[in-house]
């Protein structure tokens, strides 16, 4: 009878623990490049962080009415502005902090993140007599680094 060699289990790395938090030398302010995700309420917003974080970048989710003093801190190299389940042509408060808009980093806002961006930058939102869902057609112009890839016409489901 032969002997056959079986190789033996692969040693696991030992994990080593290290405490994080305000002021620790191990801050993820210092650590990684993150992304703010501000939840209005959205049903996908947990769907938003996974495709980011599916892009290797660092996000966390945090509700819309943190303080700007949180936002400071936080150090984001952008921000999400997620959706809500509120009516974007009724008077309420769900509006983004201050800060947001202070910082001068790029603001990605989705269905009401958007609406929410343009009423605090001053602009108007009105009332189309299109379908808020379906197909669409999304016509990118100016092909920045952010478009690149992307067709002068293509159709989206939204």
């Amino acid at each position: 009878m032969t002997a056959i060699a079986r190789p033996g289990p692969t040693p696991r790395p030992r994990l080593r623990f290290t405490r994080v938090g305000p002021g620790s030398a191990c801050s993820l302010n210092t650590m990684h490049d993150k992304i703010l995700i501000l939840d209005f309420g959205s049903q996908v917003t947990q769907l938003i962080a996974r495709r980011v974080r599916e892009s290797h970048v660092y996000c966390e989710i945090h509700p819309n009415d943190v303080s700007d003093a949180f936002i400071r801190d936080f150090a984001p190299k952008g921000i999400i502005l997620s959706g809500s389940h509120a009516s974007t042509y009724e008077a309420h408060d769900l509006r983004a902090p201050q800060a947001v808009w202070d910082l001068g980093v790029p603001v990605l806002g989705i269905c009401y993140g958007m609406f929410t961006m343009v009423v605090q930058q001053g602009g108007q939102v009105e009332a189309s007599a299109h379908r808020e869902f379906g197909y669409a057609e999304v016509r990118a112009h100016g092909h920045t680094k952010l478009l690149q890839g992307i067709q002068d016409l293509s159709l989206i489901h939204i």
